[in-house]
């Protein structure tokens, strides 16, 4: 993700949009028994056709939102949450519940940290695919020798098969 200086926002590394996003920092809302003092990245992630309709995203856009933790050593994202519109509106007390209610699906969970021009390519976050690690390793070898198995790219996920730009 990157955050553009004009509030857009932009997807590579494996994070799949339909264009740019938006993005702003606001504060904690105390209705929502959040500490006004702190502040929260939102973002939002236009989701192509094909992920709307398999992840069941009937408005295209996924919402981020998350709590920055600047007293850590480097700008932290923390406790952030991935929700997007939900048909099932009415599904019922128990989704309400868990979702926070209001027609909304909890998409998932993340957190995140800045990443600057002069930062190692080595410590950089990578795109994941399905198949991250060869599998030809029975698993007491490869829990020894984890640091050491090599990255693979999945059959299929080279920019020129439509995956990345």
């Amino acid at each position: 993700l990157t955050l553009g200086a004009g509030g857009g926002a932009t997807f590579s590394a494996g994070m799949i949009s339909d264009g740019p996003g938006e993005w702003r920092v606001t504060s904690g809302d105390p209705d929502d028994d959040e500490n006004p003092a702190d502040s929260f990245l939102e973002f939002s992630q236009p989701m192509t056709e094909v992920y709307s309709e398999l992840y069941n995203v009937p408005s295209g856009v996924v919402f981020w939102r998350g709590r920055v933790d600047a007293a850590a050593e480097r700008l932290l994202v923390v406790d952030g949450l991935a929700i997007s519109e939900s048909k099932n509106a009415g599904a019922g007390k128990l989704v309400n519940k868990l979702t926070g209610g209001g027609g909304f699906a909890r998409e998932g969970r993340f957190s995140a940290r800045a990443v600057l021009p002069g930062d190692d390519p080595s410590t950089l976050p990578q795109p994941v695919s399905i198949e991250l690690y060869d599998d030809d390793v029975e698993p007491e070898q490869a829990a020894a020798g984890m640091g050491q198995r090599k990255r693979k790219r999945k059959a299929g996920t080279a920019p020129e098969k439509g995956f990345g730009s």
